[in-house]
């Protein structure tokens, strides 16, 4: 209840923001319009009154215009983006931060096949739950898209079990079980990953279900 009154606050404020925002550019248009307007009076010889009414409602109309149009090209933007990100993906398997992710744990799960025996119930099990969990929590995030307070919660999840799965694999290259080759293919993936999952948190809007 207390996040849909939340998200009931942001759209109204965001409303109420674009609202100002259009009626102070659109004024700034107009007056800018009619400065010039009264510049070319002042230069030009003296207009007959029907004339100069004319081009007053011609160039207020103009000044009006001008602040759409300053205003229009941001809001179809966020449009677009918005629709882009929920029109099209159906389902979490679709992410690519998911499949990222989901491959990412795969290949972690063969390279832990040749870890030594005595690491079966500690780094061999860790690093596997830890990318394993990856994935997960960005599955268990979409089903929580009603709720922007949950879905962030859980991407935040996921970015802290990449970085454990991070730090896990410099672990296994100290102790020989991983190239760093290999490894630092690896950190490179969960970098990219990371990225994906805070540009999703810091965005939310983009993805919850309002």
């Amino acid at each position: 209840m207390h996040t849909t009154f939340q998200q009931i606050m942001h759209t109204t404020f965001q409303q109420i923001r674009n609202g100002i925002f259009l009626g102070v550019v659109s004024i700034g248009s107009i007056f800018a319009v009619f400065l010039v307007l009264f510049g070319l009076v002042w230069v030009l010889p003296p207009l007959p009154s029907p004339v100069l009414f004319v081009l007053t409602i011609a160039f207020g109309l103009l000044g009006l215009g001008l602040g759409f149009l300053t205003v229009r090209p941001k809001e179809t933007r966020i449009e677009k983006t918005c629709g882009e990100n929920m029109a099209l993906i159906r389902d979490y398997k679709e992410l690519r931060v998911y499949q990222a992710a989901f491959e990412a744990a795969m290949e972690i799960f063969e390279l832990t096949k040749e870890f030594p025996p005595e690491e079966k119930y500690s780094m061999t099990d860790q690093v596997r739950s830890s990318s394993r969990s990856v994935s997960a929590n960005i599955a268990s995030a979409w089903r929580k898209r009603r709720y922007s307070g949950s879905f962030v919660s859980k991407l935040s999840d996921a970015e802290e079990e990449a970085e454990e799965t991070r730090v896990r694999m410099q672990f296994a290259v100290r102790c020989r079980y991983m190239s760093e080759a290999k490894a630092k293919e690896l950190d490179e993936t969960y970098d990219k990953i990371l990225g994906q999952l805070v540009s999703m948190i810091s965005e939310p809007e983009k993805w919850t279900i309002h």
